[in-house]
Parts: structure tokens; sequence; C-alpha cells
């Protein structure tokens, strides 16, 4: 209160040069504003190095002035050096915490860099963007948007687009599918949804080489896409190996596109008949089997990049022995598989791991089988590719015959070893190395020709190797095999599929062969 009062009494004569000069005292310079005026007035004149210059140097003086760091920020940002804006923007988050503009700014540079889901990730912590516009191309539309899960009007989340993303790539009809952000102005996104259909007949132009690979070798295999307008896959196998006869047929869908149910997956039916002579090792003796097989596999998607399956069946199992003994009957099947996967177009190192149990029962008679699985495929450099795989297989005592882990490089192997052969003479189908618990693996070295943007003809050598970790007692084998050799990729034009041409020598025991396949994936695990 007195100091109001002495404030509101007027000057007298002798006190009012005293305020005169204090009042001619001129302010003490701020060198932060002098800074940002000056860095702004070069803008305005078009000179953006002298503006960074000013800006660096008063930030040297004041490394905290709000204005300074969003300035510069924004420079940085227009002259499309992204990271030092990014940098800049979250110095001025320090200092001014959930400041709107540079969590804009932050995400706005994530995404000019093609990161969607690291600039969402920022975005969000601003309650943005929301969806107000999805956009999918001619393939059913509205299929293709419930299958997605990306709805309108909700703030659109990592996981939703990655989500999403997903989805579609693993759409059995599919070649190619993705779902891209496209932000709009006022805090809103439209999401695009892309799906590039298979071929839907089995003779299209692009499927020639394969039924060439594969007749080569005794094999058919017929696909369909979307012929009855779900998205669906279908394929007809068959195969001709020594004694193996076999057919089989797949048919798979979308969940939500078929059945009523809700979620997001897919459904494989599977049903076929095979006729086989086996043995359980070089010198056991033979018998041959005939069964019949249903089944049913569910895949789901979790949150991010995990795959959930499980699958059940039936199947008539009939063996027949030399000394004219026969048994068998039904079985009741069941599957269950766990696979964490990054695809490559989500970045980094793409990798997958796979936790498989299978078993089997029939009255008093029960077999059991799991297997662990790791791969990574890397390109280190231009026209480079790094394949790593590897693999460990254990089964029950009594597992059936065609159910164990068949080592070699033809139609009946399903561990790739390709210097051996699993059909012996007479044609039956005897393991490479008889056993009940294995570990194997693959390397892949490839070199891409250059001189267009995605060559079609490579040069590879490959090694594969595996392990016998617990023996049969009652069979004698070899324990262990290492081959090594050269081979020739052709990537198919325009599709996802490859033929493969190996010369592989057995380093452990002598011997080589020349083998060739034709792979291609349809994106589903667990397809026999």
């Amino acid at each position: 209160l007195l100091l109001g009062l002495q404030v509101s009494v007027p000057a007298t004569a002798e006190q009012a040069p005293l305020a005169a000069a204090k009042a001619a005292i001129p302010a003490a310079p701020d060198p932060c504003r002098e800074a940002l005026d000056e860095a702004l007035a070069a803008i305005t004149r078009g000179e953006g190095a002298e503006a960074a210059r000013i800006f660096s140097q008063g930030l040297e003086v004041c490394p905290e002035h709000p204005g300074l760091l969003r300035e510069f920020s924004a420079l940085r940002f227009r002259q499309n050096r992204h990271p030092e804006a990014r940098e800049l923007a979250h110095r001025l988050l320090e200092v001014e915490p959930g400041d709107e503009w540079a969590l804009d700014l932050v995400a706005s540079t994530h995404y000019m860099e093609g990161a969607a889901l690291e600039a969402l990730d920022a975005w969000n912590r601003i309650d943005r963007p929301v969806v107000t516009e999805v956009r999918s191309g001619v393939l059913h539309p509205e299929l293709v948007l419930r299958i997605s899960g990306i709805r309108k009007g909700r703030v659109l989340r990592p996981g939703d687009l990655a989500g999403a993303d997903a989805r579609l790539r693993d759409l059995p009809a599919a070649r190619r599918g993705r779902a891209d952000l496209r932000p709009l102005p006022g805090g809103e996104a439209a999401v695009a949804l892309e799906v590039e259909p298979r071929a839907r007949h089995p003779f299209h132009l692009l499927d020639i080489p394969g039924h060439l690979v594969r007749g080569v070798r005794g094999e058919v295999n017929l696909q369909t896409a979307d012929l009855a307008g779900h998205l669906e896959w279908s394929r007809l196998r068959l195969r001709r190996d020594g004694s193996l006869r076999s057919a089989r047929g797949t048919l798979v869908h979308p969940v939500p596109g078929v059945l009523p149910v809700p979620g997001t997956g897919l459904l494989a039916w599977e049903g076929g008949v095979e006729r086989a002579r086996r043995a359980r090792g070089p010198g056991a003796p033979s018998v041959l089997e005939r069964h019949r097989s249903v089944g049913l596999l569910l895949v789901r998607r979790a949150p991010d990049r995990l795959l959930l399956s499980a699958g059940g069946g039936l199947e008539d199992r009939r063996t027949f022995e030399a000394g004219g003994g026969r048994r068998g009957g039904w079985y009741l099947l069941g599957s269950g598989r766990f696979t964490p996967r990054q695809p490559a177009s989500e970045g980094g190192l793409p990798w997958r791991l796979e936790l498989e149990v299978e078993g089997g029962s029939a009255g008093g008679a029960e077999w059991a089988r799991t297997r662990a699985l790791a791969s990574i495929r890397v390109e280190p450099r231009s026209g480079w590719e790094l394949g790593l795989l590897g693999r460990m297989d254990a089964v029950s005592t009594d597992i059936p015959l065609d159910r164990e882990p068949r080592f070699g490089a033809d139609r009946s192997a399903n561990r790739l070893m390709r210097a051996r052969n699993t059909t012996g003479s007479g044609g039956v189908l005897r393991p490479a190395f008889p056993g009940r618990a294995w570990a194997s693996g693959t390397l892949e070295v490839t070199r891409w020709g250059t001189g267009t943007a995605r060559s079609f003809v490579g040069l590879a050598a490959v090694a594969d190797g595996a392990h016998v970790l617990r023996s049969r007692p009652e069979v004698e084998g070899p324990r262990r095999g290492v081959d090594a050799g050269i081979g020739l990729r052709l990537r198919e034009p325009g599709g996802e599929g490859r033929a493969r041409i190996d010369w592989a020598m057995d380093l452990s025991g002598g011997g080589s062969r020349l083998s060739a396949a034709w792979e291609r994936r349809i994106g589903l695990p667990g397809l026999r």
C-alpha cells in the first residue's frame, strides 16, 4: 500500500530531471531476440544459409530459447534436412513439453522419410490424425475394408496401420497388398488400401515357367485366385517321385469373406490321398503306406508381427508290411503354431521364428512332433542377398513315416539338402539321417545382376547341413552331413516366384547332384 502511494505521488520540480535521465537510459540488449530478428530478416531476403548461421550462433548463446529453436527447425524442414529439423524440435520439447507444433513437426519429418509408424506415434501424442477417408481399389472394396480393420472417425494408431498392412499382405489371393497413410489438413488422414490380385486361373503367362519346371520334376501344381469373389485361393497339387503318388487339394479364404465370424484371419481347408513305400533307414525293411486325410487350419494375426495358427483333422492311415501284416485306422490330428516375424516391408531386418507342435491319436497309439525354426533374409548391399535358416526337429518313437523330416532335394523331401535324394532303389523313400531329433540349417548368398531396378537372374553359393541329436537304436545310418555348391536363380518377371537350379557336393560322404525347384510363397504358414 505504501509503495502504491509513493508511485502515485506526482514528481516535484526537483525530481523531474532525475526521472527524465532514467527514461533516457536505453534498455539492456537482448542477444536472443536480436539473433531471432536477424535470422528472420535473412529468411525474408531469401538467404537461408545466412539465416542458419545466425540461428546456430544464437543457440550457442541461448540454447533453450523457444523462438530460435522453433524457427530454426522450421527452416531445416523447408530445406528438407529432416533429421536436423527433428533434433531441433526435440530440443524445443525439452523446453516446452507437449508443444503441439513441435510434435507435429517431429511427425512430419518421420512421414517425409517414409517412416509412417513413427510419424503416427508422434501424432498420437496430440490425438491425431483422425481417419476421415478410406480409399480402396476396385477389387472388392467393402471386403478389403472389413479385412483391414480400419474405421473412419477414429484416431489412427501405429498398430492399426501395421495390422492392416500385414492383413492385406497375407491375403492368399493377393500378389501384393499394402495400407498407406496419406495425411490431410486439419489433423485428418486418409488410408489407401491397395491389393494386387494373383492370376485367376492356373495358366496365366507368368505361371508358365513354374509349370515347366514342375513338369520336369514330375509335379503338377494348379492354382486359382478369387474365382468365387471372396479373395480365396485354391490349389490342386499332384506329385510323383519313386513310389510316391499323392494328390492334395487346398482352399484358403479370409474369415470375414465367407463365414460370419468376427475378427480377421484365414481358414485353410485341406484334403488329400497319398501312397508310398517307405523305410525308417538305409537298411530297414520297407512298408507300403496309404492314407487319406481332411483337415482345417485357422490362422489369426495378433497385434503387430505375430501369427497364431491352430488346426485339426482326420486321417485314415493303412500300413502293409512285407510279410502280409496290416495295421492302421483313423487318426485324430491336431496342430498349433506360434510365428513372430518381421517382413521386409516393415523396415529393419526381415526375420521369422516358428514353433510348431503336432500330434495324432488312434485308440491307444499316439505320436507327436515339435519343430522350431528361425530364418533371416537380408540385402546388405545393392544386388546382394543373404539368407540364413536354422531348424530343430523332434519326433516321438511311433511317429508315422511320412511325418518325419526328410532331407534331400527331390519332390518328397521337406528339408533341403541339395546333394541328397530321399528316394532309394525300387522307389523306396528312406530318410538320409534316421533319428528322433535333428538340427539343420541352410546358408545362401546370391548376387543378382545389375543394370535394372530388379534383376531377374542371379548366381548363388549355397551350403546345407544336418546333424542327428538323438538317434534310433534300432536303425543305423549317417549321423551328420554337409553339402555345398553353386546355383542359378531366375526371378519371375512381375511376380514373387523364382526358379532355383543348384549343383551341390556332399562334403561328408562324397557324391553330387543337380537339382531344380520352383519357389513361391502364398503367405500362409502350415500348408503341407
